[in-house]
């Protein structure tokens, strides 16, 4: 019973992990790897992908030490609960969200959910950070589904362009965000020393008209 509880309370607490890993290492120092991933894909495999070869580091040496002793056994128990949020990551992330395999994809609603929550953080490049439990303002929410891009949910797939797949139809999103006078998903990412969090987003709306100025874009 209690290995159970420390694998559960290890899963839940890697939501924040997560959140923290998101916004204060991928989208600052980490923007180096992680850039790739807000831009139009070009191959099967992306910068973005070492974070995960980085971090599964750290469930490798939870196991190893939780096998040295009963003393610290604890320790591969946390280990497992590390391990099972990264396949849940995996598997929500990479195949539901961004399809970067071709399989079925469930469309319940906690799934549409999660992918909604996520394109919003590709569209504006700020929160939600979280991943299985993303946090959006309601006026966030709304401001994004008015956008004219919203309508449009295949530029979250990372495939890369092909022949029956072109770049136009991987990444359409950029062109909408121009047309309707907002800075672009990918120029805002280059900005990586400013940041505008979503209720600044909120009140800088309400100032101009519904459009956040571009030189205040994250």
């Amino acid at each position: 019973m209690t290995a159970i509880l420390v694998v559960a309370l290890s899963f839940v607490a890697m939501e924040g992990v997560s959140y923290v890993a998101h916004r204060w290492i991928m989208h600052r120092f980490g923007m180096v790897w992680h850039r790739s991933h807000h831009r139009p894909p070009v191959g099967r495999f992306e910068a973005n992908d070492l974070f995960p070869v980085v971090f599964s580091v750290v469930g490798i040496v939870l196991f190893a030490l939780g096998t040295v002793g009963p003393a610290i056994d604890a320790l591969l128990w946390i280990g497992v609960g590390v391990t099972a949020y990264g396949l849940a990551y995996m598997v929500v992330h990479e195949l539901f969200i961004h399809r970067r395999m071709r399989l079925p994809v469930p469309q319940s609603a906690p799934v549409v959910w999660l992918r909604d929550s996520h394109r919003i953080h590709h569209l504006y490049g700020g929160e939600p950070y979280g991943m299985l439990l993303p946090i959006v303002s309601r006026a966030l929410r709304a401001r994004a589904e008015a956008h004219p891009s919203w309508a449009r949910t295949d530029h979250l797939d990372r495939q890369p362009a092909s022949a029956d797949r072109p770049a136009d139809v991987v990444a359409p999103a950029r062109a909408a965000v121009e047309r309707a006078g907002d800075a672009s998903p990918i120029e805002a990412l280059d900005r990586d020393e400013r940041r505008v969090d979503a209720d600044a987003v909120d009140d800088h709306d309400d100032r101009n008209g519904g459009r956040v100025p571009q030189h205040e874009r994250w």
